[in-house]
């Protein structure tokens, strides 16, 4: 069910853990730039609520996309040089079940031109609870930089999410995601170095 009236969204990070050095210039994520117009509109409250863009926020968050749907986006932070691209596609494998594919790329004019891409999917399994769900998806990393070849980079990372909603007298009165972002990833830079990447523990809620 989706929210009627939205009042208010809180989100924030608890953890950020892991990684360091490059691997936070490159691919550090809850910051400044993301996917998603409303997602970028309410930050890391996103993590509560549910689109295509929620491969990047929650995977969970993809059990809120109803059948077949396509999108393509681009933006800019604020008339910045820096860039967001996504394209995806979603659809339904069972009744219970939403998945995801997409293709991102952020470009931040702040670090050398730095090109991020991802190619990744997502999927999100609808609990017997209404309005409950737990997600996961993968993406494949790359980064280059025409000003830095140092910062070309490659590697995998995955994404795991759960979501929930509590009911008084059978409407939804507040919504509850959590995200952990980057669990386990690792890149390797043009130097053979292997890095892992900073991992986030973000939370948010939404009241109506």
């Amino acid at each position: 069910m989706r929210l009627r009236g939205t009042l208010a969204w809180v989100g924030f990070s608890l953890v950020s853990m892991g990684g360091s050095g490059e691997a936070w210039a490159v691919f550090e994520r809850g910051g400044a730039l993301g996917f998603g117009t409303r997602a970028m509109g309410l930050g890391g409250a996103w993590v509560a609520g549910g689109d295509l863009s929620s491969l990047y926020w929650n995977p969970a968050g993809l059990q809120r996309v109803e059948g077949s749907e396509a999108s393509l986006e681009w933006g800019s932070l604020f008339g910045s040089k820096d860039q967001a691209v996504m394209t995806g596609w979603s659809f339904a494998p069972s009744e219970k079940t939403r998945a995801v594919l997409q293709a991102q790329m952020l470009s931040r004019a702040g670090v050398g031109g730095l090109g991020e891409r991802s190619l990744g999917g997502g999927v999100a399994l609808r609990l017997p609870k209404p309005g409950w769900a737990v997600g996961a998806g993968a993406r494949i990393l790359s980064s280059g930089s025409k000003a830095s070849p140092t910062l070309r980079a490659s590697g995998l990372a995955m994404d795991l999410g759960a979501q929930g909603e509590w009911r008084w007298k059978g409407d939804s009165f507040l919504r509850w995601g959590a995200a952990l972002q980057d669990a386990a990833g690792r890149v390797t830079w043009r130097s053979g170095y292997r890095q892992r990447l900073p991992t986030r523990l973000s939370l948010g809620t939404a009241a109506s």
